[in-house]
């Protein structure tokens, strides 16, 4: 295993800046053993592959290589912006090095029983001061001991295994197909950590379908919400062409209560339409409209639109779903729903708004919901007729009890109201409080 430490300077101390940081630590398994039995340029042109795919993989999910050493690499996610989904990056980051590395070849003859090339990860988050680095620190210095952390899950992990924090993953657990949470005791450190061993990527896209897998808060409250959007469909059933935004912080509930009013518009006489955005900048250009195409492959009596979207070139494919979309509300209404348009490319906001200046101008029964967070400059709200916003706001006292009720029926009254206080109303934090005290089986500390 390659150790990475910071060896002494004589240049002055800088001051650095503390930063909340997801590092991803990665080493080929058994090179030690490789090394003896492979001529030195057989050796080296193997690392000139495996630094390779550390320098396209990583920067891939938003990563930073810190430091590259022998053939160990230590990777930051985080920086120069903290990201919620940076545990997730890393652990992608982790997930796609190992299918890459398992595929290469060394150069020159290979010994009997050799079974390829393996790598093993570990992955935790932690506060870290970091500082530039130079020729002998990396591209940074980063003093903590997160880092340390890291690179003793590496230790700790077998060949080709990826061992990850329970502060790497946290919510983000869920998208990934892990073993049971279990405790080690690591070497330097004097508490145990909890951590998970990743398998693989769970068939779950968003958040919400993660949320599932582990179970919902129950759907409490938004009676005033709801009434909106049923009138903004009735609307759109009548003839109208509407758009309604709906913004709140992360966590507060916008995908369950557009979930729940999805689930009622199915029996209304409407075409759905679903699509979402996510934050990675490898995200595909007008990645929520071709989640719709992909979504009409077995529509029956499908429109002429529809098979010219699906076989038009790139340059022209924005103009081939707007008119497939139009297509289909000259025939019916259609509800077209966007979640996290705070992460929409330029592409489909423009296809966005063109959609709805399309629909108004032929006066077609179009309703268009989108869900985003508070973000400055966001869209909707720059074109000259914004969307109609509704502010969804924490649960209050009594809807976030009945929440806690429901997901805990048997917890101690005080319990339950260190859930509420600790979650403030937000409904991603009362699941996973729950969660937290179910697993527990016992109550949270204050």
């Amino acid at each position: 295993m390659t150790e990475f430490s910071a060896p002494a300077t004589a240049s002055p101390p800088a001051v650095g800046h503390r930063r909340l940081l997801t590092l991803l630590f990665v080493d080929l398994s058994g090179s030690t053993a490789m090394a003896e039995w492979m001529e030195a340029e057989h050796y080296a042109t193997m690392l000139a592959g495996l630094r390779a795919l550390y320098e396209r993989i990583v920067p891939h999910h938003g990563g930073v290589i810190a430091r590259i050493q022998g053939d160990g690499m230590l990777a930051v996610f985080g920086h120069p912006e903290v990201r919620e989904d940076d545990g997730r990056r890393a652990t992608e980051a982790a997930l796609e090095l190992h299918a890459a590395v398992r595929s290469l070849m060394p150069p020159g003859l290979l010994p009997a029983g050799f079974v390829g090339l393996t790598l093993h990860s570990g992955i935790h988050a932690g506060v870290v001061l970091v500082n530039e680095g130079d020729q002998m620190r990396g591209r940074f210095e980063l003093l903590g001991n997160a880092p340390n952390i890291a690179a003793r899950l590496a230790e700790a992990a077998k060949a080709d295994e990826i061992i990850a924090s329970d502060e790497s993953l946290g919510l983000q657990s869920q998208f990934f197909e892990t073993g049971p949470r279990f405790v080690l005791q690591l070497r330097g450190r004097a508490t145990p950590l909890a951590a998970y061993r990743v398998f693989g990527r769970a068939a779950v896209g968003r958040r919400f379908e993660a949320s599932v897998r582990r179970g919902l808060a129950p759907f409490v409250g938004r009676c005033s919400e709801l009434t909106r959007l049923d009138a903004a469909l009735a609307g759109a059933l009548s003839g109208r062409t509407l758009w309604l935004g709906l913004r709140a912080g992360a966590g507060v509930g916008k995908t369950r209560l557009t979930e729940e009013f999805l689930r009622r518009a199915a029996d209304q006489a409407c075409r759905i339409h679903r699509g979402y955005c996510e934050s990675y900048l490898s995200a595909e250009p007008l990645q929520p409209f071709l989640q719709m195409l992909r979504g009409m492959a077995s529509m029956a009596d499908a429109p002429p639109e529809l098979f010219a979207a699906q076989h038009s070139p790139p340059g022209q494919r924005a103009d081939a779903l707007l008119a497939l979309l139009l297509a289909l509300a000259r025939r019916t209404p259609q509800l077209v729903f966007i979640d996290d348009l705070q992460w929409a490319d330029d592409a489909s906001l423009r296809l966005l708004h063109r959609l709805r200046t399309g629909a108004l101008a032929q006066s077609l029964p179009l309703l268009l919901l989108s869900a985003s967070r508070p973000q400055p400059g966001m869209l909707p709200g720059t074109h000259d007729d914004p969307a109609e916003l509704i502010e969804l706001p924490p649960l209050t006292e009594l809807e976030a009890a009945r929440a806690v009720q429901q997901l805990l029926p048997q917890i101690d009254p005080f319990i339950a109201a260190e859930v509420q206080r600790h979650a403030g109303g937000n409904p991603l934090f009362i699941e996973e409080l729950c969660h937290a005290a179910a697993d527990a089986g016992e109550g949270l500390v204050a």
